[in-house]
């Protein structure tokens, strides 16, 4: 029987930055700027960081309303 990730780390308890593959001395970037760009004009979204309790620096792109003129 092959054994899967899940059988692996039954177990081991994972934190969200192991989860998602990202090394424990770099920031944890949860999406990236081209995925919160927006696909029709391109209006470019805006940068939040955070800081976990455990010092650890947390960075999302988030994603601007605001009317597309290319859809107007």
């Amino acid at each position: 029987m092959l054994a899967t990730d899940s059988d692996r780390r039954a177990g081991k308890p994972q934190t969200l930055g192991e989860a998602l593959g990202y090394a424990p001395d770099g920031p944890l970037e949860l999406n990236t700027a081209e995925q919160a760009t927006c696909h029709v004009c391109g209006h470019e979204p805006r940068l939040y960081t955070h800081f976990s309790p455990g010092g650890r620096e947390i960075v999302i792109w988030i994603p601007q309303d605001h009317r597309c003129v290319k859809r107007a």
